[in-house]
């Protein structure tokens, strides 16, 4: 066979660049070779809930063991659900770099000791960590436990001893916590939601009945206009959020930011105004009045759902920033004059047609007047013209087939009038009738995955499971008492009322609590559950231990010298106590 010149050079150049494959680990017999197993094949998959914010992503954890007993399982990959209705797969940095967290050098995983004079920890067994404990809250229980007051009520009241609960543990775990600091008679113990949302809960139960946030998240995206006062969810809650962005590009919803800083949400929003803080209440009083004066009210709901017909006491006044009922002296309210004007029958006066000076609605209208656009200016700093364009946004979400809802987080809370920025919020939505409704709602966004849960579940120094309370020694003596003086009455004939529901409620938290003890014949347990005589939160707390009245402390995945006010204060104080777990 004759080859050209040409073709030669072709040949020569195929050969080359054959046999450079060959050597660069190409070769056929290679290439054939079995390829790596997928890392995650035959791992063991085990869902939860990421524990750093209230969205609460769901997460799944892969790693390796069985779950025989000689066999120890470690987590070596985390990622997110996709089944999780709310995350849907998303996680944010600080999910996605759990598998660090677990894996950290510093995270304790066997308990340790320090012994009383000595700066040094040693690690001591799970029994025998146990066993000191108990012995160090039973030898204290015993020595100062009240069983009954000076004027012989039952009390049952353990006060040298506290407890912190932990807000991003599991509804299963706060409620055996509950159970455990009833039946030992504790009465100081608090939890992350009182310091983070103690606000939320006063104005949201004292309006719609219960503390908590009244939609979704997910219900986010059926919003027409949403507007983000007190918070910063694009930064401090990154997957929730998301609902918000897919309501504006679904929906074409609008979204209003204000706040004292151009934020990462004001960075995505369709209008953001400045405010200065601290003012929110002015300008939140300059909507309804806005909202008043322009007829932006949705009346069916308002007349039908609302206590706007209801008359008032004829005593009750509000002049020079002060209610009526004002003790200078002690520097609390009588609200007695507060209370609804009631006929002979018992139930409160009402006039429908909203026109009696002292129904509610004519009062609110008098209260609000003051808060026109030019006074919301000076005191807030915000423009007028745009504050008048969030006072329309808003007032359009009064058509039944509109819906708004609020965002809010701790800008609002951590205030001395934190409940009153929050339940002037929640009063705009009733008047927009934005209650009840998809995309409706004042939307608290809890600090933690489980505030919510730890409320519910009334971890808190007077509180019990289901927004209940505990007996107070001075107020609720017996149980016919305290059912009496906790159980609302309707305020009109044939009301809905969920609150009468107070005795069946108490009854069969009795029955869980103390089991087959608890019996009618005995009311049901009452006089063993502790009865407070003040409310005991972590500054009451701090106090005492400060003062030398406090000996042991149990904290429960809660960091409170990083979380309480007057770190110095609280150190020396926490130098006091015989001994803290």
């Amino acid at each position: 066979m004759e080859v050209t010149r040409r073709q030669l050079f072709k040949l020569t150049a195929a050969q080359l660049g054959a046999s450079s494959l060959v050597a660069m680990g190409f070769a056929p017999q290679q290439a054939l070779a079995e390829v790596r197993q997928f890392k995650l094949l035959g791992a063991r998959e085990t869902r939860n809930t990421c524990t750093y914010c209230s969205v609460g992503c769901g997460l799944i954890l892969y790693g390796l063991g069985d779950g025989a007993k000689n066999a120890f399982g470690e987590i070596y990959h985390i990622e997110g659900d996709p089944d999780h209705p709310v995350s849907r797969g998303s996680l944010c940095p600080k999910g996605a770099g759990l598998l660090d967290f677990i894996h950290s050098p510093k995270r304790l995983k066997y308990p340790e000791v320090r012994e009383p004079g000595s700066n040094e920890w040693k690690r001591i067994s799970w029994d025998e960590a146990i066993q000191r404990i108990a012995r160090l809250m039973k030898d204290d229980r015993d020595a100062h436990i009240v069983e009954k007051n000076a004027a012989g009520v039952p009390v049952n009241r353990w006060l040298s001893t506290a407890m912190l609960t932990a807000s991003a543990g599991s509804n299963e775990t706060g409620i055996i916590s509950q159970k455990f600091i009833r039946s030992l008679g504790i009465v100081a113990t608090d939890a992350q939601a009182r310091v983070c949302h103690g606000p939320t809960v006063s104005a949201l139960a004292s309006t719609f009945g219960r503390g908590a946030m009244t939609n979704s998240w997910v219900d986010i995206k059926n919003a027409d206009f949403i507007l983000v006062m007190g918070g910063n969810a694009a930064e401090a809650h990154p997957v929730g959020f998301k609902w918000a962005i897919e309501a504006k590009k679904t929906r074409g919803t609008r979204l209003i930011v204000v706040d004292p800083r151009y934020n990462r949400t004001a960075s995505v929003s369709d209008l953001y105004l400045p405010i200065r803080v601290g003012t929110d209440i002015a300008f939140l009083g300059g909507v309804i009045n806005w909202l008043i004066k322009n007829d932006k009210i949705q009346w069916d709901y308002v007349k039908a759902y609302t206590n706007a017909s209801l008359i008032v006491r004829e005593d009750y006044h509000f002049d020079e920033g002060l209610f009526s009922g004002f003790d200078a002296a002690k520097s609390k309210y009588d609200k007695s004059s507060w209370n609804y004007e009631l006929g002979d029958d018992g139930y409160a006066k009402t006039d429908p047609t909203l026109q009696h000076p002292r129904c509610v609605w004519q009062l609110m209208k008098q209260h609000y007047a003051r808060y026109t656009p030019e006074v919301v200016n000076n005191i807030c700093g915000t423009p007028v013209d745009g504050f008048l364009q969030v006072c329309k946004e808003l007032g359009e979400t009064a058509r039944p087939d509109k819906a708004g809802t609020i965002l809010y987080a701790l800008g609002w809370t951590q205030h001395t009038t934190g409940a009153q920025n929050i339940r002037t919020m929640a009063m705009i939505q009733l008047l927009l009738g934005n209650i009840g409704m998809p995309g409706g709602g004042v939307n608290a966004l809890r600090g933690h995955s489980n505030i919510q849960g730890l409320s519910d579940l009334g971890l808190l120094s007077t509180s019990l499971p289901g927004y209940l309370t505990l007996p107070s020694e001075a107020d609720h003596p017996d149980l016919a008492t305290y059912l009496a003086k906790t159980t609302p009455k309707t305020l009109q004939p044939n009301q809905f009322n969920y609150w009468s529901n107070t005795p069946k409620f108490f009854v069969s938290l009795m029955k869980w609590m103390w089991g087959d003890n608890a019996g009618k014949d005995n009311d049901w347990g009452y006089n063993w559950l502790p009865k407070w005589d003040k409310m005991y939160d972590v500054l009451h707390m701090t106090e005492l231990m400060y003062q030398g009245k406090m000996n042991g402390f149990i904290v429960q995945g809660f960091n409170p010298l990083a979380s309480f006010p007057d770190a110095a204060k609280v150190t020396e104080a926490f130098s006091k106590l015989k001994y803290m777990v």
